[in-house]
């Protein structure tokens, strides 16, 4: 917030004296984040509230070929859904998913609840179960694909789905020629494609930037040029808000829809009779938008375009005239000032002297505003202290959160403590980005996070003013159940600032054993990470275990696209101090602190090594250090003060593993 961003467009017909002169007085006096200078003078962009007006006017006719990019599935599927109902043109659809009917010898004859299952069964250790998963949705997804198509031939459409990569120039074009020998010549593009990949700029490789990139830009473009002698009707490309209102971490995502805009621009005037559109759509609910990234979502104010009205909507601005570049957002609450707090970027607020809007032009962006009935109320923490910001709030429970169906006391899930410090931790960074994480101190659990099996449960996780050292800048965590006098659950303090390597301080002794989930531990399945166990003493345990799956279905990353700590290899730290306190204390134990746990190299893939060495250890209480080592034995994190809680009345929570269907009170 302590930088000023902005964009300036310069005509290039302006002379070199007048440029330098105007810059300089935009850079020190300007507000707008964007805007054109040129010889007639300013211009910025507005947002406007758009009634459509007009009549609505035909632009396809029946059986005229249409290609569609990202057609097959999600948000761009559900418009064309809307637009064969109405129009029932031929279909081009163009996506990477396995065309139906091309599936394995093993899922033939399979339902699709059990091609999961049947795949465990063929496979046998060949794949881990987040490779047997992700080869089964491949399947799924190319069934719903050929479903889909059957569904828009019985609309009427002639259906063509090719599975290729658009950037091949090669295929595209062979693959076009044969849908113009079927169904005549290309009347209209609709490009839905994309993918996201968010993180800070500064964190963002070439290939994450390139993958966002390409799957927006390469298609568009390869498209366009094989499309210059078409005599096009209907020119669509699905931008987003991002482009024209930012949003942190998408810095690749909002530079390719700005593309697309600037693209749908030049085109209109290339192609005067074709009716082209760049639609910069608000979220969905349904597409990319994750559960976390909606609970994100509506504490800004914004809501989600269901499937249904967003649909409508394209079709609607399909056929009617309205400008080139619109953006199309709903509100998530009655707010008057709606187009104001969208247009609102991050930044300190300056008195700056401002240049006489007597030469400014105004130009116009239009959008579409749809209401919610729902209602937005945040509730700051009460207390004394310092006063702490909102970071997010997101609603949990085990339809949304599945993993938790396997981390189950008493007969209720627990939300692990290592997931609780994932979340302290991404919070942290979405507040403070281009800073790296170092680590955290003073992680505590006040009270435990316990849902039933129907439950759900909203968590505010709040952030407090950062204090800053030579080498750190701390930020206060805490995660709190959502309300004014909401319980708090968890605290602790976020370390951001630069890594120090280590060496290895704590040797791998004891005696190599074997152990049984179901006997020494109540982690379900996607808790069982611990593999082997290398050494186990009086002074401590050391063991191989595997990481976090990717966030997706079954663990779910609440803000950012990849772990910052790996809340699985917290988690076997602690189900490895469940083994040891088993065997020298006769007890289990569960975790309630880590005093200094410090990051020193990037997480690895695969089985790393972890090892413990117990510090102090009384019949009720043991803390302890640890260090999960990389490939080569090198410390990758490193963790003193791991405290547990060691109670023998714990054995009955530990056999109740089954997830209750009855609520508690």
């Amino acid at each position: 917030p302590e930088f000023v961003v902005r964009g300036i467009d310069i005509s290039s017909e302006t002379a070199p004296a007048v440029v330098s002169k105007t810059l300089v007085q935009e850079i020190f006096h300007g507000e707008e984040m964007e805007v054109g200078l040129h010889s007639q003078g300013r211009c910025h962009t507005l947002l406007q509230k758009e009634e459509t007006t007009g009549t609505a006017l035909p632009r396809l006719s029946e059986g005229d070929l249409v290609v569609v990019t990202g057609g097959a599935r999600g948000v761009t599927a559900a418009c064309v859904d809307a637009l064969t109902r109405t129009v029932r043109p031929s279909l081009l659809l163009l996506g990477r998913t396995p065309e139906p009917g091309d599936e394995p010898e093993w899922a033939r004859g399979i339902k699709d609840q059990d091609l999961e299952s049947r795949l465990f069964q063929q496979a046998g250790t060949n794949h881990s179960p987040a490779e047997v998963r992700s080869i089964a949705k491949s399947v799924l997804q190319s069934r719903d694909i050929g479903r889909r198509i059957e569904e828009l031939e019985r609309w009427g459409s002639s259906v063509t789905y090719r599975s290729l990569d658009v950037r091949n120039t090669s295929d595209l074009s062979r693959t076009l020629e044969e849908a113009r020998a079927l169904y005549g010549p290309v009347r209209g593009l609709i490009h839905g494609a994309g993918v996201l990949s968010d993180g800070w700029i500064v964190e963002k490789s070439d290939d994450q930037f390139l993958q966002v990139w390409s799957t927006k830009i390469e298609p568009a473009l390869q498209l366009l040029e094989l499309f210059k002698n078409d005599d096009l009707k209907i020119l669509n490309f699905f931008s987003s808000t991002t482009a024209s209102l930012g949003r942190k971490g998408q810095s690749d995502y909002a530079a390719a829809n700005e593309v697309l805009n600037q693209l749908a621009l030049r085109e209109s005037q290339r192609r005067p009779h074709c009716h082209v559109r760049s639609l910069g759509w608000g979220p969905w609910d349904g597409g990319m938008v994750a559960e976390g990234l909606k609970d994100l979502f509506h504490s800004e104010g914004v809501g989600l375009i269901s499937l249904t009205e967003g649909s409508n909507i394209f079709v609607e601005k399909l056929s009617t005239e309205s400008p080139v570049h619109q953006i199309v957002i709903s509100p998530f609450a009655e707010d008057a000032n709606f187009l104001e707090t969208i247009q609102s970027w991050p930044g300190p607020d300056r008195q700056r002297k401002r240049i006489s809007t007597t030469s400014i032009i105004e130009t116009e962006k239009s959008v579409d505003i749809h209401q919610s009935d729902k209602k937005r109320i945040i509730s700051s923490p009460s207390g004394s202290g310092d006063e702490m910001e909102l970071g997010l709030e997101m609603q949990i429970s085990c339809e949304k959160d599945p993993s938790l169906r396997h981390h189950v006391l008493h007969g209720r899930a627990v939300v692990p403590a290592a997931l609780l410090l994932e979340w302290c931790t991404q919070v942290a960074i979405h507040r403070h980005p281009g800073l790296q994480l170092l680590g955290v101190d003073d992680f505590k659990i006040l009270k435990g996070v316990v849902l039933d099996s129907q439950q759900s449960m909203s968590l505010s996780i709040f952030t407090g003013k950062p204090e800053s050292t030579s080498d750190a800048l701390y930020i206060p965590v805490e995660i709190r159940t959502t309300g004014e006098q909401g319980r708090i659950h968890a605290k602790t303090r976020v370390l951001l600032g630069d890594r120090e390597h280590t060496s290895s301080r704590i040797a791998a002794n004891g005696i190599a054993t074997s152990f049984v989930y179901d006997e020494q531990l109540f982690h379900g399945e996607s808790y069982r990470c611990i593999t082997k166990i290398v050494g186990l003493s009086d002074s401590g345990i050391a063991f191989s275990a595997s990481g976090t799956p990717a966030p997706g279905e079954l663990f779910r990353s609440p803000l950012l696209p990849e772990w910052r700590i790996d809340p699985l290899r917290i988690d076997a730290i602690f189900q490895g101090l469940i083994i040891w306190s088993r065997k020298n204390a006769g007890s289990p134990c569960l975790p309630c602190a880590i005093e200094k746990l410090r990051i020193h190299r990037d997480i690895q893939s695969g089985h790393l090594e972890t090892r413990i060495e117990i510090d102090t250890f009384d019949p009720s209480t043991a803390s302890a250090s640890a260090e999960i080592l990389d490939h080569n034995g090198i410390p990758i994190m490193t963790i003193s003060g791991a405290e547990v809680i060691i109670d023998g009345a714990l054995e009955d929570a530990f056999s109740n593993q089954q997830l209750s269907e009855e609520a508690h009170p």
